[in-house]
């Protein structure tokens, strides 16, 4: 659906944490956002977080392969989704354990719509989400298609603290950039701090042997600057097409715009760019 921004609601925008001055200088934007966004526009705040939870236990329990095949009859037609071809090569950075039982995995709908001839570098700090990730891979025939390395992405190479929520993965973050998130103590009370290795982007694609990129994918709560800047100087980011980041910020916009790329649309999770000369 088109939205001309003189005609969005600003609730929305807010909502979507996208408002800003830079925002008026827009045209116009694709919002593709799913049924998550549908549910906190038209129900209480109190009756949403329930229901999402329901939705995502049953989905846990559904047989895997039917899962992300349901997923994809929805999303398939959907920003991020729809950019990807057969045959691309794809970067996912963050890939929690969570999302993946609840049919949400990027990675895994990525690795469905590449092909056998296409493939996803998957970069995951945390050792018990890659490895579940690994094992789902090989149980549904995808293990030739997704390639998995097992620590952080950042600007450069470091050895940074990770903290992490054992029982809610999704929301492990950089210890350097959890300011940026909202703290709920609540949800974080379960958290621990420990040390892990990360790395630019273009370190890692060059250690793999991963060819540029047509899509990256970054969904790190937090450290998506730093990562995009990883990319930057390397020659890499001049192949890639189309950058996601999420969640979505305000500042998104300008970074991105430095590099060479407009906001796009608001996708499934943040804000997908592309490259202005594409």
């Amino acid at each position: 659906m088109i939205l001309t921004l003189r005609g969005l609601n600003p609730n929305r925008l807010l909502e979507c944490k996208c408002f800003s001055a830079e925002i008026m200088d827009m045209q116009k934007i694709i919002d593709d956002r799913g049924w998550a966004t549908s549910l906190r526009r038209n129900l209480p705040p109190w009756l949403v977080k329930p229901i999402r939870n329901i939705v995502f236990k049953v989905a846990s329990i559904m047989p895997e392969n039917f899962k992300y095949w349901l997923a994809g009859k929805f999303q398939n037609k959907r920003y991020p989704y729809s950019i990807v071809k057969e045959g691309d090569k794809v970067v996912q950075v963050g890939a929690p354990r969570d999302i993946l039982k609840s049919g949400r995995s990027r990675a895994i709908h990525f690795a469905r719509k590449v092909g056998p001839d296409g493939r996803v570098l998957v970069v995951e700090p945390d050792l018990d989400s890659a490895n579940e990730l690994k094992s789902f891979a090989r149980r549904n025939h995808l293990e030739n298609r997704i390639i998995i390395v097992n620590k952080g992405a950042w600007k450069e190479r470091a050895l940074l603290k990770f903290i992490v929520n054992p029982e809610h993965p999704a929301t492990n973050r950089l210890e350097a950039v959890a300011w940026r998130e909202k703290n709920n103590e609540k949800e974080y009370e379960k958290d621990k701090s420990i040390a892990i290795e990360v790395d630019s982007l273009a370190n890692i694609l060059q250690a793999e042997n991963f060819p540029p990129p047509d899509f990256v994918s970054i969904t790190t709560n937090g450290a998506e600057e730093e990562i995009v800047e990883g990319l930057w100087g390397s020659g890499i980011i001049n192949f890639t097409e189309y950058i996601s980041l999420a969640p979505p910020r305000d500042n998104n916009i300008s970074i991105m715009k430095k590099y060479g790329y407009n906001w796009l649309a608001l996708d499934d999770r943040g804000q997908l760019f592309k490259r202005s000369d594409s």
